[in-house]
This record gives C-alpha cells, sequence and structure tokens, in this order.
C-alpha cells in the first residue's frame, strides 16, 4: 500500500541508502543469499540466546523448559486481559520524529533486501514511545514507517547476527568483547536508558500476534504458522503465531485505527482468509462486512469465543515490540464452518499433527501446524518443535502467554 497521509522526508535514509547500495553493487545475488544464509545460522547457537540474557537481563527473558528465548515479556494481569485496549495510551503522538532524533541508523540491511528482491514496502507503522511496567502494563506510541524501522531496529539484528557469524566469541566471558563489534547497539545503548521500555532513537515498529485455540471434538488445538522466507527480518522463515502483522494504520484516519481489535480484525482476515484489499482502502473499516470477519464477531458477542490480551514482548534482535493475544473459540462449529465453506475457507496449506511437518520445515515453503494444547509445558516440548531456533521471538511469547492465559482460562 502506498501512505495514505504525508510523512516527514527521510533525507538521511535517501542519503544511507544511496551508499549501503553502493555496498552491494560488487557482489552478485547468489554471494548475497548465501552469505545471508550464514548469518542465518547463528540463530542455531544456545550462546546467541545467552547473550541476550547476559545482557538485558534476567528479570523480563521469556525462560520456559530450560529454554533461554530472544524476547523479554510483559505479562497482563488477569484483570488487564478482558481490556484489550488497556495496553494503549489513548494519547497518540501523531508527529513522527525528525531524523536528528533517530540514534542509530544503517541501511544497509534495507540495501541486500533490495539487491535480493525483497524490498521492504514504505508503509506507515505506530511505533513504540515507551511502556509503562509500574502503573500498569500501557505503551504510548507515536508515528513512524517501516524504512525508518529497516534502517533503526532490523539493522540491530542484521548487526548481531552478522558479528555472531563471524565467530568473535568462544564462550560466556567474552560477551563482553562481541559489544565492541555492535556499534548500533552500543550507541543506541549508550543514549538511551533501558531500550526494553524505552522506544526513543529509534522507530520501534509495533506489532500484534494472536495465538489462536479451538476445539475439534474434545480436544483443543493450537496453530504455529512457518513464516515466509520473503519477510524482511532474518528469522522471517521461522515459526511464529498466526495471526500476526504489523500493528498500522491503513488510511488516513490514524487515530480511528490505531486501536488492538481493529488491528486484530485486519490480520486476522488477511492471515486466516487471504483478504488483502488493493490501494488505500475506501475507509477504515471498509473490511468490517466480510462474512467471515462478521461470523467471529457474532461469536464474540455471543461468547462463544474469546480475544484476550496475553502481555508485551521485545524482541531482542531488533527491540521491536509485538502486542500479544489469545483468541479462544470455544465451539467446534468455528472450525468445522471454515473447513466445510468453499467461500469462507481457511487460505493456508493446512497440516496436522500426523503429518510430521515440523521435522519438514526447511522443505516447507509455508504452512499451518496444528498443535495439541497440553496442561503441561513438558508435553508440549516433548516434540521438540518449541526450541528458541525453531520460533521467532514475538512468535514464542505469543504462544507461551497464550498458553498460560488459556490454561487460566480452563481452570
Amino acid at each position: 500500500m502506498k501512505l495514505p497521509f504525508r510523512i516527514t522526508s527521510y533525507r538521511s535514509g535517501t542519503e544511507l541508502i544511496r551508499d549501503a547500495r553502493k555496498t552491494w553493487k560488487k557482489h552478485n545475488i547468489q554471494e548475497i543469499e548465501n552469505r545471508l544464509q550464514e548469518v542465518s545460522q547463528a540463530l542455531n547457537d544456545p550462546l546467541l540466546y545467552q547473550f541476550l540474557k547476559w545482557k538485558y537481563g534476567p528479570e523480563y527473558i521469556l525462560e520456559r523448559g530450560g529454554q533461554t528465548y530472544a524476547s523479554a515479556i510483559f505479562k497482563a494481569s488477569q484483570g488487564q486481559m478482558d481490556n484489550l485496549e488497556s495496553v494503549l495510551n489513548s494519547d497518540l503522538d501523531i508527529r513522527v520524529p525528525a531524523e536528528d532524533e533517530l540514534i542509530s541508523q544503517d541501511a544497509s540491511y534495507r540495501a541486500l533486501l533490495e539487491k535480493i528482491g525483497r524490498p521492504p514496502a514504505e508503509e506507515p507503522t505506530y511505533s513504540m514511545v515507551d511502556i509503562d511496567v509500574e502503573g500498569g502494563l500501557q505503551m504510548s506510541s507515536e508515528l513512524g514507517t517501516v524504512f525508518r524501522a529497516v534502517d533503526t531496529c532490523e539493522s540491530l539484528a542484521w548487526e548481531l547476527l552478522w558479528s555472531w557469524d563471524d565467530n568473535l566469541i568462544a564462550d560466556e566471558t567474552q560477551f563482553d568483547r562481541l559489544l565492541t563489534h555492535l556499534p548500533l547497539r552500543r550507541k543506541l545503548h549508550e543514549e538511551i536508558d533501558n531500550p526494553l521500555i524505552n522506544g526513543r532513537g529509534r522507530s520501534a515498529a509495533i506489532g500484534i500476534s494472536t495465538l489462536v485455540a479451538f476445539p475439534i471434538d474434545d480436544q483443543i488445538f493450537l496453530w504455529l504458522k512457518k513464516g515466509s522466507s520473503q519477510g524482511i527480518s532474518l528469522h522471517s522463515s521461522l515459526l511464529r503465531a498466526i495471526p500476526a502483522g504489523l500493528f498500522q494504520p491503513d488510511t488516513e484516519d490514524v487515530e480511528q485505527e490505531f486501536s488492538v481489535r481493529h488491528n486484530f480484525y485486519r490480520v486476522y482476515l488477511e492471515e486466516v482468509f487471504g483478504r488483502r484489499e488493493d490501494g488505500v482502502p475506501a475507509n477504515s473499516q471498509s473490511f468490517y462486512d466480510d462474512p467471515a470477519l462478521d461470523y467471529l464477531r457474532k461469536l464474540l458477542e455471543s461468547g462463544e469465543a474469546s480475544l484476550k490480551f496475553t502481555g508485551i514482548a521485545m524482541n531482542l534482535l531488533n527491540l521491536r515490540p509485538e502486542i500479544c493475544t489469545l483468541l479462544y473459540i470455544k465451539t467446534p462449529d468455528w472450525y468445522k464452518f471454515h473447513s466445510e465453506s468453499p467461500e469462507e475457507s481457511l487460505r493456508f496449506n493446512f497440516k496436522d499433527e500426523s503429518t510430521n511437518i515440523f521435522e519438514e520445515l526447511d522443505a516447507l515453503d509455508s504452512f499451518v501446524g496444528m498443535i495439541p494444547f497440553q496442561d503441561s509445558d513438558e508435553t508440549l516440548f516433548a516434540s521438540g518443535k518449541l526450541t528458541p531456533s525453531r520460533l521467532t521471538p514475538p512468535g514464542a511469547a505469543a504462544f507461551w502467554m497464550g498458553v498460560d492465559a488459556l490454561r487460566t482460562i480452563l481452570g
């Protein structure tokens, strides 16, 4: 989609991308693809997650079953779970920050994506300003753009994984040494106090991820989706919750669209049913009369489904936040209807537990896997699907906070 409203000119970004393109010009696409694959292998190293825990402290780090994930989590209280919009400070700052307010910028990763035919679209975003974790879990936000998010956040992940692949450290005693090779991250930490809750100095585009839980006969199932290798993040092809996407406006009505429920509805239709509008929508609620959404909204209104806010996650690779929610469908009619209706069928390549899909992870382009809900973490971990190297950081956070919320609901 094109920008539906005027964004402050990204002059520094234009200069950055011009120089970065020159860097990649002398390399052919296959060389870059090979290097990208090598860099992504850093996600398989358990020491990487220990480094992130060392750097960002153990207080909020996501750990489960003895595994450390590249995510910090701020869980919603039980009283806040039913109030989706309570996570947002309603005073949205519609001013896009000036260039000199962005601390660590580098466009080499954006230029790399362009070079291999995966250019990010220049779209508006809602971006985190800060998270209040003392007076109730609430996030303040401002406007931003995808380009700024790539240059100030995804570049942090690129820098870290690129340096990690160079085998700069052998064990935990050398973590300090690694920081000397991370100038973007080091500069951000020098000027911003606690980037886990302070989003200034970067354009920390907010995401939204939902764990879906639904019954078939007497068993509740959960969804995980294998991401596309065409995404902008280095971990895009790993497993994640579905639906998931950017928390962003589609129209000029940026204050009307600043809503968790509204963005969930949009991403739900896009990811689960493949609904996408070309160009700028006629109005911010143009998709509200979609039959698939209408069916879900009726279930929510009748109590046959519930949508809960489970918490905020901070991806420690790129320092971007994610609003996490749980969609719990109580009636088996929902899955039955969408499995049998040709008009409102689920859009994705669906695989169930019996096909051993997670062993075929690298061979498959895209699928949605169905995982039986379990009362214990030990049983969920038994299959080996839920390791940090297989889940995106926000996907892991949405999954585990969703599982905890569901266990509370079911008693």
